[in-house]
């Protein structure tokens, strides 16, 4: 399907303007760009020439076999006045699909958390509803006033009502909306501070720390390789059999070891969280903590809803 997207106003208009200085225009052009991105998302030919003039965005749109034009707006900055208005030209209301295309766009913007209510249409000669030869949605999505600033000022405001625009055509106009794909996660350590946590005085000299919420099971897979520590003074070579049980684990240049809390080499020390002075460390090279959701502190930490620090 064929969509002409227009940002109302003509090039270098302001449009309204709100009391902190933002432009009307300015929030067109971000909607409109994102509905272009989301419409052809959908698989539709959307296209958005913002160096157009209204006249000339309509006479390429009528030329082109546009089968709908979408304007995207938004309303004077009156103290007061708060809401969404669709705009229709004279008998617009009853032809094609205008009416039901602003009943569907309007009810997934009102899905937004405080979004306010529908004004009436308003229906007069306007430009783009009337000049144009097919369907038109002309949608002032809020005022540019102090009422509706909390909601157009969001940093996702102009994504986010391109995509619900997005949708209540797709229910209309009969495509399949596309939703965007999620951001990808980046996992990262969060930078911290030892004093403010309870494994402080054991991380002397790291400067990343894993911490877990419940210990992780890792029994020794390189046996005869790495140490056991008491402290930082190697007190044994892990065996076959050994395991280290860990809710904490620090990197000293470069390499990760974990905290055991079942009592250090063959478990024949004391169990549970001893000072730091006595407590007992393992390369973690030297252990599988696979079991527990990962091969590293870091990815273990991911799987089991754990911290990972940088300090």
């Amino acid at each position: 399907m064929r969509i002409a997207i227009s940002p109302d106003e003509n090039p270098g208009q302001p449009g309204a303007v709100a009391a902190d200085g933002t432009e009307e225009a300015t929030l067109n052009g971000a909607v409109a760009s994102a509905l272009q991105v989301a419409l052809q998302r959908c698989g539709q030919d959307a296209w958005f020439d913002p160096s157009l003039t209204r006249e000339d965005r309509v006479a390429q749109a009528n030329g082109d076999a546009s089968a709908l034009l979408v304007s995207c707006s938004h309303n004077t900055n009156t103290a007061g006045l708060s809401g969404t208005q669709f705009v229709f030209c004279y008998g617009g209301q009853t032809f094609g699909l205008q009416a039901p295309a602003a009943d569907a766009v309007y009810a997934e913007l009102a899905k937004f958390a405080s979004w306010p209510p529908r004004c009436p249409d308003a229906v007069n000669d306007i430009y783009e509803c009337c000049a144009f030869e097919r369907d038109t949605v002309l949608v002032r999505y809020l005022f540019m006033s102090p009422d509706d600033e909390p909601i157009w000022s969001r940093e996702d405001y102009a994504a986010d009502v391109a995509e619900a625009t997005a949708r209540g055509l797709a229910a209309v106009y009969g495509f399949a909306y596309a939703p965007p794909r999620p951001a990808p996660r980046v996992w990262r350590p969060v930078h911290t501070h030892p004093d403010e946590h309870w494994w402080g005085p054991y991380v002397s000299g790291a400067d990343q720390v894993v911490e877990l919420q419940a210990p992780c099971p890792a029994p020794v897979w390189k046996p005869g390789t790495g140490h056991w520590y008491q402290d930082t003074k190697p007190i044994a070579v892990p065996a076959a059999g050994e395991y280290a049980e860990w809710t904490l684990a620090n990197r000293v240049d470069g390499v990760w070891y974990v905290m055991d809390e079942s009592g250090g080499p063959g478990g024949e020390g004391a169990a549970g969280r001893l000072p730091a002075d006595q407590a007992y460390w393992i390369d973690d090279a030297v252990t599988d903590s696979s079991e527990c959701g990962g091969t590293s502190p870091p990815d273990v930490a991911e799987a089991r809803a754990g911290r990972w620090w940088s300090l």
